[in-house]
């Protein structure tokens, strides 16, 4: 469900033209996926944030030690 209350939605005079054209993942409030809620409020909902960025970080050290980090420009 997209929300279109927020300030890049409105005016809203035709709804799926600003779905498609003027939304963007900031406006979506809720996912459903084969009924369950996936994402309320804004927010995903049981996920692990915390391993999600633990798993990212690992492969990117894991790209960066196969294919080298010339000059260390992407290490945050």
């Amino acid at each position: 469900m997209i929300r279109k209350t927020d300030l890049n939605m409105v005016p809203l005079n035709a709804p799926a033209g600003a779905g498609a054209q003027c939304a963007h993942r900031g406006n979506v409030d809720s996912v459903f996926a084969a009924g369950d809620p996936v994402k309320r409020d804004g927010r995903m909902i049981h996920t692990d944030n915390r391993k999600l960025r633990q798993l990212a970080d690992e492969a990117r050290n894991h790209i960066f030690s196969s294919c080298g980090n010339p000059d260390n420009a992407w290490l945050i």
